[in-house]
């Protein structure tokens, strides 16, 4: 059919799908800039359809040349202003004029602001800019739902941007900051989302920022990648109160310090958390914040049945119902297996005595093969130590009637046929999975499982 022939309604159907399929993150946006232009630009008709689809042009990065970011905005305005989502990333700019483009960037910010529901910036290296910052410290945002902010990590002064849209955003929502510096989000009362960068320049005031947006549902916190922490502030007279807030997740910490954000935040409305930590070694003692998170953990609606335990050379994984708790002990400077499996057989016991859980359905993952210790990662796991954590959460956790094992079974299986105990007394049906996001099919050794199936009733079902 030729271009001239098609119908209105199918030229909008290619405008529309290409928008869905554009829709995109900064990382493709020179794709987006070239693939708009080109739509308006087959034949007349389509021409005159692109122009006059609004949304189309109303996604802008300022890092484009200037003549398209001119461009996009002039066709916003056919025939009423729209709002605009705004990207800059300043990586992606030309080092040609760049002083010019920092002038045209803060121009555009300020003249525009009152049109921008999204605002996505990321300023690294030296690629900071004083008139930019002033914009942004400078300029009311009315009608910002979205604002993402980050900053290279070696930047401890946030670029200068000391305030947030002069404090006036009354319709921002969701806040997404990755910077050195603290900001007083106080002022901005509508925040349901927040994902903060957290670190040692910003720490000490970490709790203030909480405490400012006692309204957020959704509160992620990301740790730098490297800490120069050497003692944590005073803790407040009262633990920070954060009722609203339902979704709560840390990420890239050591134990201490998310133990430290847990002891001095009360939760009232908590039914999903994630932990990620590495765990440390204080006062010659190992520490993991899993005891300090699970009291915080709201009683569940219904009885949590399910419990999921990921074993690897270097991490341990528990999932339950509203809980994702992650350890790893990379970072750890001490060869002493017998500690660790003792810190994580305490943990495992923890989830009976503190929340409590009976699960009927238990699953093992397992990537644990090593015989002996490796030279190169000395403080990985091997089926020794993995065969005494398996021995326990068999004798600790009775109650389960299902048992999917997935990864490496063999070791499991063989922890089940301990002649001195009958554990899982339950159990009625085993469950051999594909490992999680591989694909890859659960081994086992047949020796093992016909061993295993030996000491059980007739009435055990196997896949």
């Amino acid at each position: 059919m030729p271009f001239e022939s098609i119908p209105p309604e199918l030229i909008a159907l290619v405008i529309d799908f290409y928008e869905q399929d554009t829709l995109i993150s900064e990382e493709e946006s020179k794709e987006r800039l070239k693939k708009t232009v080109a739509l308006s630009q087959i034949n007349r008709r389509f021409r005159r359809e692109a122009i006059a689809s609004r949304s189309l042009w109303t996604t802008i990065h300022l890092h484009w040349p200037t003549n398209h970011v001119n461009l996009f905005l002039e066709r916003t305005r056919l025939p009423t202003q729209q709002h605009l989502s705004v990207y800059l990333d300043t990586r992606k700019a030309s080092s040609q004029d760049l002083r010019k483009r920092e002038k045209e960037w803060a121009d555009f910010l300020s003249r525009e602001m009152e049109n921008i529901v999204s605002l996505d910036l990321a300023f690294f290296a030296e690629r900071g800019s004083r008139v930019v910052s002033n914009a942004l410290n400078d300029t009311p945002a009315p009608l910002l739902q979205s604002f993402t902010l980050c900053l290279d990590e070696a930047v401890s002064n946030n670029f200068g941007i000391v305030r947030l849209f002069d404090n006036h955003a009354p319709h921002l929502r969701v806040v997404r900051i990755y910077a050195g510096l603290p900001y007083d989000l106080s002022h901005f009362g509508g925040i349901r989302e927040v994902t903060l960068r957290i670190g040692h320049n910003n720490f000490a005031r970490l709790l203030e920022m909480l405490a400012g947006i006692p309204l957020a549902e959704t509160i992620t916190l990301n740790g730098v990648k490297d800490w120069h922490f050497e003692r944590f502030p005073p803790a407040p007279f009262q633990p920070v109160a954060l009722p609203a807030c339902s979704t709560f997740t840390i990420r890239n910490v050591d134990a201490s310090t998310a133990q430290f954000i847990f002891r001095n935040i009360h939760f009232t409305n908590l039914s999903n958390l994630s932990v990620y930590e590495n765990m440390e070694l204080v006062e010659n003692s190992l520490m993991m914040s899993i005891f300090t998170v699970l009291p915080k953990l709201k009683p569940p609606t219904e009885p949590r049945t399910s419990l999921s335990l990921t074993f690897h050379p270097n991490r341990f994984v528990v999932e339950i119902a509203g809980l994702r708790y992650e350890v790893n002990w990379t970072k750890l400077y001490i060869h002493d297996f017998p500690r660790i499996v003792h810190i994580l057989n305490r943990a495992i016991s923890a989830l009976e005595t503190e929340l409590p859980l009976h699960p009927t359905h238990l699953v093992i993952e397992n990537s644990i093969v090593e015989q002996r210790r490796m030279k190169t990662s000395p403080l990985f796991l091997t089926l020794a130590s993995l065969h005494v954590m398996l021995a326990h959460v068999f004798h600790v956790i009775p109650s389960v009637q299902t048992l999917d094992l997935k990864g490496s079974a063999t070791a499991a299986l063989r922890a089940l046929c301990d002649p001195r105990e009958k554990h899982l007394p339950k159990l009625r049906k085993i469950n051999f999975p594909p490992a999680s996001g591989q694909n890859m099919a659960t081994v086992y050794d047949e020796k093992a499982l016909k061993k295993f199936v030996g000491t059980r009733p007739a009435q055990l079902l196997l896949p």
